[in-house]
């Protein structure tokens, strides 16, 4: 104490600042601009999106945005990452760094599917309590690739050979059931004797 509680030594160990201390933060938020509507399985394709602070304060350090192929507009786990986009800080208020991104689409994959836009991926911007804007969303309709589906038929062979160097001579006939040529140029052909 510097005297007596309640004496005049202690009324002077608080001040006011006339200054008005304003808190912010930033808020990045991302927004599709150029996504396929319509794609095919095993296509590459372009996807555009911007990448806003919509926050009151800047953002300070180095983020990530990702881009993922999901089965609904929730981003979690089980999304499929398709690309990255490292970004460097500052990003002021109101600013924005726009992106593009090749990304290519898993043969096996059709149906409805979502494109997702995940800014700030790994959470090392601190948002306070703006974390629920972070993903956008944007539908794609994926139709399959003609796909190739070999078969064997027409198999013929000795029904018993013998000697020792032998020779045998075997025949066989190679067929796609597929609905396409699939995605490869040659396929190598073997066949095994028992």
């Amino acid at each position: 104490f510097e005297g007596a509680p309640g004496s005049s030594e202690e009324t002077n160990n608080a001040l006011v600042s006339a200054d008005v201390l304003t808190i912010t933060h930033p808020n990045l938020v991302p927004t599709i601009t150029t996504a396929p509507a319509n794609a095919t399985s095993g296509d590459t394709f372009s996807v555009s999106f911007d990448t806003t602070n919509d926050g009151t304060g800047d953002v300070t350090v180095d983020w990530t945005d990702r881009v993922y192929l999901s089965t609904d507009t929730t981003f979690d786990a089980g999304d499929l990452l398709l690309a990255s986009v490292d970004r460097a800080a500052p990003l002021a208020p109101t600013a924005s760094l726009p992106a593009s991104v090749d990304v290519t689409i898993p043969v096996s994959v059709s149906g409805t599917r979502f494109i997702l836009v995940v800014s700030d991926a790994d959470d090392v911007v601190n948002e306070v309590d703006d974390e629920d804007d972070n993903v956008d969303s944007s539908v794609v309709q994926i139709d399959l690739a003609p796909f190739a589906d070999l078969e064997v038929s027409n198999v013929r062979a000795p029904a018993l050979s013998v000697g020792d160097p032998l020779t045998v001579t075997d025949d066989w006939t190679p067929s796609n059931a597929g609905t396409g040529p699939g995605f490869v140029e040659t396929r190598p052909e073997r066949h095994v004797e028992s």
